[in-house]
């Protein structure tokens, strides 16, 4: 057997060892297979994240109608102390993008008539209507003279995987945050809910915008 056949045979040996080598498949395959499982862990816990987020903001909003609801005579000390005891709700979330504002509304006692504003309070920016200014309400929601408390609030979900600086989809979530609104209506447990700081008559639920 000349060199060159020689060599032509180990080649050939040495192809059918490699070609019937299986060892490190197992890494190649995972390798294959780890950018998949990493997107999908990531995943789970981005969805999980903003689910437990948008479950703590409804609650906020909800629970801010229920305590205002239930008060016959407050200020505005009192309501930005709620506003205080409403951002614990959002905690290990951060507060500081979330903005709530409330607005007594009184429905009209004359058909025809638009309800309006008795009083209103914003935190960190939230716009609210002036006193007097007229406010939309469902039809039949209440009983003409009777009144609700509406709180708007709006909040910016801060991602944790997807809001890096040269992330393609970043401007596809509003430049890094995910915008959420709500909104709840309360009927006072009593009659109206005074607010001491706004109203100008020191009579509780004496409402004019003459």
């Amino acid at each position: 057997m000349n060199f060159p056949t020689k060599i032509s045979h180990c080649v050939q040996k040495f192809c059918a060892r490699l070609a019937h080598d299986n060892r490190g498949v197992a890494a190649v395959e995972f390798a294959f297979v780890l950018p998949i499982l990493a997107i999908m862990l990531l995943g789970t816990v981005e969805v999980a994240r903003a689910v437990d987020a948008d479950r703590r903001f409804g609650n906020a909003t909800a629970m801010l109608t229920d305590l205002i609801a239930r008060e016959q005579e407050l200020d505005d000390a009192d309501l930005a102390g709620m506003m205080q005891a409403i951002e614990h709700l959002m905690r290990p979330y951060a507060s500081n993008t979330l903005s709530l504002g409330v607005v007594a509304v009184r429905a009209p006692m004359t058909a025809g008539q638009e309800p309006r504003v008795e009083w209103s309070y914003s935190h960190q920016g939230k716009p609210v209507p002036a006193k007097c200014a007229t406010y939309s309400l469902p039809a039949d929601l209440v009983s003409p003279g009777g009144r609700v408390i509406v709180v708007e609030s709006a909040y910016n979900f801060t991602p944790m995987f997807v809001n890096w600086d040269h992330n393609p989809l970043k401007d596809n979530l509003s430049n890094g945050f995910i915008a959420w609104t709500d909104k709840a209506t309360l009927t006072p447990r009593s009659d109206c809910v005074h607010n001491t700081t706004q109203e100008t008559s020191s009579s509780r639920c004496d409402f004019s915008c003459n």
